[in-house]
């Protein structure tokens, strides 16, 4: 990740390593990153907020319409009602 500090590019630090490098005070939560994602820098602060929220569960697949609730790919129900 590029870090920069006061509009100035200061270096590029691994993301894995961005929470130890705070820590230590090599970087601090106003320095900015380049957000690949929004194309836009953004606060450090904000990079942190996202490692601390919980990543979100991808839900089990396409449920099956034959009433018997199991993941679609393992459905073998009456395909007359999908």
């Amino acid at each position: 990740m590029r870090i920069s500090r006061c509009n100035h590019i200061i270096g590029t630090w691994p993301s894995s390593r961005i929470k130890m490098e705070i820590a230590s005070a090599t970087l601090f939560p106003t320095d900015s990153f380049y957000d690949e994602e929004t194309a836009e820098w953004t606060p450090l602060s904000d990079f942190l907020t996202r490692l601390a929220l919980p990543k979100p569960v991808k839900p089990p697949g396409r449920l099956c319409y034959c009433r018997s609730g199991l993941p679609f790919h393992a459905c073998h129900g009456n395909s007359s009602e999908y």
